[in-house]
């Protein structure tokens, strides 16, 4: 629990540095990476307690497919410019590459983050994803934007809250 703690903390620090950085409304939208860690949680849980049995395949399918609907009609009511976008070499070369991405990154990434729940514990399956903003952030610094100390401990306490979850037990005699 203090594993999951800390590196929670971690997050909160990473987040509460965009507030320091864009003091406007449009920094609220950061609140949604707390929102998506309880997401991870009710996820990882349902998954490994009530769709035991059922191959990560499958629940990823099912997962996209209920995306799928909502998708479509989003799609469909938005002023999307069907003609203008096909006609486009760099429109049709970006939707081709949307399409790669999704195949091949969340698509793929969802089944083994399935697989991963169905061969350990949820704890230790929703700890990885604590590596993402760690991730996020050296895109960042390939763009070209700036880290601070503050990034640095953000990084450093969800590394040390991967490590206290991940950290074997000796039994004292």
């Amino acid at each position: 629990m203090l594993g999951v703690l800390v590196g929670f903390g971690g997050t909160l620090v990473l987040v509460s540095n965009e507030f320091t950085i864009h003091n406007g409304p449009q920094s609220w939208y950061t609140l949604l990476v707390i929102v998506a860690t309880l997401c991870y949680s009710i996820n990882v849980n349902l998954i490994k307690y009530k769709l035991e049995g059922i191959s990560s395949l499958a629940i990823a399918l099912g997962n996209f497919i209920c995306i799928c609907i909502p998708a479509l009609i989003i799609l469909l009511y938005s002023n999307f410019p069907y003609e203008e976008a096909f006609c486009s070499t760099k429109v049709s070369t970006s939707m081709g590459y949307i399409l790669i991405l999704s195949l091949f990154g969340t698509a793929l990434a969802k089944v083994m983050f399935n697989e991963l729940v169905a061969i350990s514990s949820p704890v230790f399956s929703i700890s990885i994803t604590y590596l993402l903003p760690i991730v996020a952030i050296g895109w960042g610094i390939l763009d070209g934007e700036t880290f601070s100390l503050l990034q640095w401990s953000g990084c450093g306490l969800i590394l040390l809250g991967v490590y206290l979850i991940t950290e074997k037990k000796q039994l004292k005699n």
